[in-house]
């Protein structure tokens, strides 16, 4: 079996071909990883801007383009710059091992000025469970943060706010049916089922 990312979670196809649906299943979507692993070692392929890939049993293949011909004949001329990496890893699969890496790949770290000894917006205590973004709310004084779990695994987590929070509620992705948080010392504390997504409009 190989995992495949998809947004907020990855999905585990044969990497054989006993089946003629496995025949047909060529390529699959992939987002920003894909990754073989056994008990003790594996190997992913991370990119930057491709979405279609496959892992067979000798080979893994990443689509670089698709283009078609019509209307116009000249739509896959020009230069294309693609960033990919082959990353083997001395361990099973885990979101250290293969998520990290792959979110470092499509979001570099970047140099800006700052004060010294600021601390981020928020921290969270479990590798697993991912902060994908940080926005504005969009009806009220508040900024979202939306985590999800990433390892198909339930756990308990944390996350721990630098800035100061009056309140925090958890509601839907429309930020919709506000239910309360307990919020302690900065601090929120959850369970998240495996590969939920949670939103937390958190009110400054």
């Amino acid at each position: 079996m190989a995992r495949y990312e998809i947004q907020y979670g990855h999905l585990e196809r044969p990497r054989h071909t006993n089946l003629d649906e496995d025949k047909a299943r060529f390529e699959c979507a992939v987002q920003k990883w894909l990754d073989i692993s056994e008990t003790g070692f594996g190997v992913a392929l991370l990119n930057d801007c491709k979405y279609g890939a496959h892992a067979g049993m000798e080979t893994v293949t990443l689509t670089l383009m698709k283009s078609g011909t019509h209307p116009d004949p000249r739509g896959d001329e020009g230069t294309r710059f693609v960033t990919y990496s082959l990353l083997p890893h001395a361990c099973a699969f885990s979101a250290e091992s293969v998520i990290h890496p792959a979110y470092e790949l499509n979001a570099p770290v970047r140099v800006v000025p700052g004060e010294v000894g600021a601390a981020p917006l928020l921290s969270y205590d479990r590798p697993n469970v991912i902060v994908e973004s940080v926005k504005w709310a969009e009806l009220e004084s508040a900024f979202v943060a939306r985590v999800y779990e990433a390892e198909k695994t339930g756990s308990f987590a944390e996350i721990q706010f630098a800035t100061p929070v009056k309140s925090v509620v958890e509601t839907n992705l429309l930020e919709e049916k506000p239910k309360p948080v307990r919020l302690r010392d900065g601090k929120i504390q959850f369970y998240i089922r495996p590969f939920e997504i949670k939103t937390f409009v958190c009110r400054v």
